[in-house]
């Protein structure tokens, strides 16, 4: 973490497109990570379970972004090879004294952690790699203390599910399959990362230096803008945010009387 100022929104941009291109990924990486930073709670030291990792694109290592802040981490996953490969990345920018915790569960809809145990549960592209992806939400809910998150792959994208072989779902089956769920409330839903480049194109830190001149400027050019193209996708309007969006994302907040 030396050399970043957590205090400083441009430094905790930089730092997350330091993340991505650590885990060799890139600019459409670092464009889903702030997109998926405006939807996160913003409250600072809180404990929070990360259940489970991506299936594709990266492995999540954005998620050290709650460690920089205070927060206490656990993070979940069935594979162990993708476990190593992110804690080998931890190790390259946090302090050892951190608190986080990586843990291989092989059962998500049954872990052993008690009730409220997490003031943060959430997820980003895993679900859709169960077929039973309730059960695996109803077990969010019960470690969660109170807020509950998750990505998944949008259905209605023009591209996304085909290049990237994800297993999707629409925004109304999911709201329509968690309304049905009494101890929780949708608090926000929607869509979230629209990058203004098709998809399955990606800027990576093992380009050859001999792509020139004109390649590394219009990379330049979209390390400047990117921020600022993330911000400007609340307010497409509905339909093309729909049609593009390459996830759906879900915020819950369990009810008073499931807490108490």
């Amino acid at each position: 973490m030396v050399g970043y100022n957590f205090k400083d929104k441009k430094k905790i941009q930089k730092f997350l497109l330091d993340l991505s291109l650590a885990e060799r990924e890139g600019i459409g990486m670092w464009y889903e990570y702030l997109a998926k930073l405006r939807v996160y709670p913003v409250e600072r030291d809180i404990k929070i379970l990360v259940f489970g990792l991506p299936e594709k694109y990266g492995i999540g290592i954005d998620n050290l972004l709650f460690l920089v802040r205070g927060g206490s981490l656990t993070v979940i996953d069935h594979r162990p090879q993708v476990l190593a490969d992110f804690e080998k990345i931890t190790k390259n920018f946090l302090r050892e004294d951190v608190n986080l915790k990586i843990l291989n569960v092989k059962n998500f809809t049954k872990t052993e952690f008690t009730d409220n145990s997490f003031d943060l549960v959430c997820s980003s592209e895993v679900l859709q790699q169960f077929t039973n992806h309730i059960e695996i939400v109803q077990e969010m809910i019960r470690v969660s203390k109170r807020h509950i998150v998750f990505f998944v792959s949008n259905k209605t994208c023009y591209a996304h599910p085909k290049f990237s072989g994800l297993n999707s779902y629409s925004l109304k089956e999911i709201k329509n399959q968690l309304k049905k769920m009494r101890q929780i409330q949708i608090k926000k839903a929607g869509y979230a990362d629209i990058p203004p480049w098709p998809s399955g194109i990606n800027v990576t830190q093992n380009e050859k230096t001999r792509e020139g001149f004109l390649i590394n400027l219009v990379k330049n050019i979209f390390i400047f803008i990117t921020p600022t193209l993330v911000r400007l996708e609340i307010f497409y309007p509905f339909p093309l945010r729909r049609w593009l969006a390459h996830f759906i994302y879900l915020k819950l907040e369990k009810t008073k009387e499931t807490n108490g």
